[in-house]
């Protein structure tokens, strides 16, 4: 729309009515939106034209200092963001515990002693299937062999250690520390749901919570909500994953993390994973995850691509060191980015208020108490007149144009 020349309204005062929440509409969504004829047949309380543009000056000065705060409180979000990730980017090298190692040399552990200790509970973890393969073998054959025969758990080839080619490639580590795959550190198993449809409304409904990877993303380290669940057949062709399980998602949102509060079943665009608790400290994978998240792929091998799948996270390269500096080293980041959080949440809450402030600013500017009226203005009687005049001079203009051929 093209505002016609006129002696009756400033530009600026319209403009500003324009950007005033009251002058639009609300949709069912909370959107809003210009309904054409009910919006431009709005009564508007229209001052004396000085005053008008007494308001728009008023305005923008106040908007300009609200401004000028709204960039300072944006730039200190992004420092936020930028130190989060330094701080994390410190951790998972070592220089965030250097100190910490200097004072308390008696708790580090030696590479060879921390390689010995994965080595072990891989083979513990080795025996125990191998234990249940041949108590599920027997039971078989005691069966009369119906149905498939048990599979007997394969022994991975030992690559507790990441080779020196690849480690060429990564940060240079403290002594002590060493880089390892994920797959060495805990067992890292696909969500399941193998049922076709699976919007299939018989696999819903019953006792055991279906959590999806929306419910991870939103989560605060913890899952505590979710809104479907699964029946006893949805449970038959899912597994449930026990309380304090890694979820970290595969597809959609990719590589967000939350541990379970309750146990769960989970599709398989999300992936379980359980530590060793002789070896890592849950809460250091999720930190280390969360510090890999926009770089993942330079963690995985050369030939991952950009989507995670369960291989790209049984090769994720992760550092590590004892489980006493890993202690340290997740005290020493939930204290810091709790205190991150916080802080962002005073500037969001600022950004709030200012957006707050700029509508009350134009409520009081439309209401006549932003600034103050001036007896000099011309009287409301000579301004309506001059309105008149100038919607009779638009109606005769409108109506000599000629036809449109």
């Amino acid at each position: 729309m093209v505002w016609p020349e006129t002696s009756v309204i400033d530009p600026g005062f319209l403009w500003w009515i324009f950007n005033d929440e009251e002058f639009w509409l609300k949709g069912g969504s909370g959107q809003p939106f210009v309904k054409t004829k009910a919006s431009f047949q709005k009564q508007l309380c229209l001052p004396p034209l000085n005053e008008q543009r007494r308001i728009v000056e008023r305005i923008e000065a106040m908007f300009e200092k609200i401004e000028k705060g709204v960039e300072s409180l944006r730039a200190a979000k992004a420092t936020l963001g930028l130190y989060r990730q330094s701080l994390l980017k410190s951790a998972f090298e070592g220089r965030l515990t250097a100190d910490w190692r200097t004072q308390n040399a008696d708790k580090l552990e030696s590479p060879e002693v921390l390689l010995a200790r994965i080595r072990a509970e891989r083979e513990a973890r080795y025996t125990a299937a191998v234990a249940a393969w041949q108590e599920a073998l027997a039971q078989w054959r005691a069966g009369g062999e119906k149905g498939k025969r048990p599979k007997k758990s394969k022994r991975s080839a030992d690559q507790t250690k990441v080779g020196q080619q690849k480690s060429d490639l990564l940060a240079e580590l403290p002594s002590g520390w060493i880089y390892t795959d994920l797959a060495n550190l805990g067992n890292l198993e696909r969500g399941r749901s193998k049922h076709r449809p699976r919007n299939d409304k018989r696999l819903f409904g019953g006792p055991y919570p279906f959590i999806q990877t929306s419910e991870v993303k939103a989560a605060e380290r913890y899952i505590r909500k979710y809104e479907a669940t699964y029946s006893e057949i949805g449970l038959e062709q899912s597994r449930l994953w026990p309380a304090g399980t890694l979820c970290i998602t595969i597809a959609a949102n990719i590589a967000e993390t939350a541990f379970l509060s309750f146990d769960a079943c989970f599709p398989d665009s999300v992936v379980g994973f359980t530590t060793f608790g002789v070896v890592i400290i849950p809460k250091y994978v999720e930190l280390f995850i969360k510090s890999a998240r926009e770089n993942i792929e330079a963690y995985a091998p050369a030939t991952a691509q950009k989507n995670i799948n369960l291989k790209t996270l049984e090769t994720l390269i992760i550092p590590c060191c004892g489980q006493a500096e890993q202690a340290e080293i997740v005290r020493l980041l939930d204290t810091r980015l709790d205190a991150a959080d916080a802080l962002e949440a005073e500037i969001d809450a600022a950004l709030t208020r200012a957006t707050a402030m700029r509508q009350s600013i134009l409520k009081k500017a439309f209401s006549g108490k932003l600034v103050p009226q001036d007896p000099q203005d011309e009287p409301a009687t000579m301004m309506l007149e001059r309105i008149r005049t100038e919607r009779t001079k638009v109606t005769n203009q409108s109506r000599q144009r000629p036809a449109r051929p």
